[in-house]
């Protein structure tokens, strides 16, 4: 059976949307994050800890291009690789590779965590041939490929149990107020667009897109995931505050967007998650949360489709 690999970038929102599923992710099976670590803050260590208890499979990236702890691997290993991960087993390290990277740095990579079957994330294909050669000469776990920067004669290589395509599905507005009601989001969840039921995974309602913190947005706009009752695609709606003009009163545009989602649940399905529910709570009581805790909510959402049948339609034959 296909595996969902959803891609997570460290910060305290996606780290907690996973926290609170941890034991639900190790029982499924069927979902293995990739987090790239961003920053060293307390919650990070707490969330790990946290998925270390609930025995959670995870892709951890040990060579970060983002945040804290970009160009410092020694960092990482010291502040949570080694005190979090030392003696737990269902870890796997992974390496970021491009077109760029040297035969040193994977060599380096294998010396540390060559005996735990390690995985390869790319964002392109190595131009040295050493690059390749070593990695061909290595037995790595998952082959990770992002978006569409691989050549296909490279991927039909790979052993086609151990390769994952990740691509950024969410189609990110210029501005919030930019969004349309609805937007195609996969359907490799499903037999028609996922034929040879290969391993798949996305950035959620985030995106590839990494922002250490977010902008004075003038419209607040909350993304939820819901399935297409015909096709059993994947769709994300937004929900757009009606006041726009300006980036004050946010307690009350989030309060606005909430409204419209909360009156779509009715027709979106499923919608009877633990953030649909919360989702309902916050709108009876007309409590305003921050926009950290709503993209939470919302990621939270959509790992729970994940869970709950969001790969069925490809255990059919």
């Amino acid at each position: 059976m296909p595996k969902y690999f959803p891609f997570l970038r460290g910060r305290r929102t996606e780290l907690t949307a996973v926290r609170e599923l941890a034991e639900d992710i190790a029982r499924s099976k069927s979902i293995i994050p990739i987090i790239e670590p961003v920053n060293s803050t307390e919650s990070t260590t707490k969330s790990l800890t946290t998925l270390v208890g609930a025995s959670m499979p995870f892709l951890f990236i040990c060579n970060p291009i983002h945040g804290d702890y970009y160009n410092d691997r020694v960092g990482l290993r010291r502040d949570l690789i080694t005190p979090n991960l030392r003696n737990y087993d269902n870890w796997t390290p992974a390496l970021y590779l491009d077109t760029e990277t040297r035969i040193n740095e994977l060599r380096g990579f294998l010396k540390v965590y060559g005996d735990q079957r390690p995985a390869l994330i790319y964002y392109g294909v190595p131009r040295q041939q050493s690059v390749l050669d070593l990695i061909s000469s290595n037995n790595f776990s998952w082959h990770v490929f992002i978006g569409t920067n691989a050549p296909r004669q490279y991927m039909n290589a790979v052993d086609q149990s151990k390769l994952v395509r990740v691509r950024d599905e969410f189609v990110k507005a210029y501005r919030n107020a930019d969004y349309p009601s609805m937007d195609f989001f996969t359907d490799m969840n499903t037999l028609a667009g996922n034929p040879n039921k290969i391993h798949f995974g996305d950035f959620s309602i985030v995106g590839d897109h990494f922002s250490p913190t977010g902008g004075a947005a003038h419209a607040v706009a909350l993304h939820h995931m819901h399935y297409d009752e015909s096709s059993s695609a994947l769709y994300v709606s937004h929900f757009i505050s009606d006041h726009t003009q300006s980036s004050a009163q946010r307690p009350g545009k989030t309060l606005e967007a909430l409204s419209k989602l909360v009156r779509s649940l009715r027709t979106l399905k499923p919608n009877d998650t633990s953030s649909c529910e919360q989702y309902r709570q916050l709108h009876n009581q007309q409590q305003a949360r921050s926009l950290e805790m709503m993209k939470r909510m919302a990621i939270k959402h959509h790992l729970e489709i994940m869970l709950d049948g969001g790969l069925s339609n490809l255990c059919q034959t």
